[in-house]
């Protein structure tokens, strides 16, 4: 049974950052971006326990098309994106977020 999806407001600025980011390289790039999130998200809600375990009960999925990673948290009920991270950037940055949360 595939869970309910919700985002935290930072994994929906971060989403919402990276699209206009990509829209401003390329014209229908963010959409892409956008369509690949969408994916992403679908592949967590049918197995959230697939992808693996990053430390106090988070989950990472590591985009194909796109150098991002989701991570999030379930119970029963819900999976709740807490960030989306840019790949690109300092992996320090994205261990020190989730030793924040």
């Amino acid at each position: 049974m595939a869970r309910r999806i919700r985002l935290t407001s930072e994994a929906s600025i971060k989403l919402q950052d990276a699209l206009l980011w990509y829209d401003d390289q390329e014209i229908g790039l963010g959409n892409a971006f956008f369509q690949a999130s969408g994916n992403s998200f679908e592949k967590i809600a049918e197995d959230p326990e697939r992808h693996p375990e990053v430390g106090r009960g988070f989950r990472r999925l590591v985009m194909q098309q796109f150098p991002y990673a989701v991570f999030y948290e379930f119970d029963n009920d819900e999976i709740i994106v807490v960030s989306i991270f840019n790949c690109s950037r300092d992996p320090q940055i994205g261990k020190e977020r989730i030793k924040q949360l």
